[in-house]
């Protein structure tokens, strides 16, 4: 649980700094700190968006992923 609340904000973090990033760049990210398969990757996107803390937009090839606006 530990090792996938940290990879969660490793990519929180990432897409924060740039704006938004697409799986394939965040996963290679995600892949030089801890060896996860795709599947669990996806997992980890999918547990951020219902969380509330991404959104997921999916295009022809790829998902992007961008941080929720907040809402003040």
């Amino acid at each position: 649980m530990f090792i996938r609340r940290r990879l969660q904000l490793l990519i929180l973090n990432y897409i924060k700094e740039k704006g938004k990033a697409t799986d394939k760049e965040l996963y290679e990210i995600v892949k030089k700190v801890h060896e996860i398969s795709y599947q669990q990757f996806i997992s980890l996107l999918m547990a951020l968006e219902i969380e509330g803390f991404t959104e997921l937009h999916y295009a022809k090839d790829s998902i992007i992923v961008v941080p929720k606006a907040q809402h003040r």
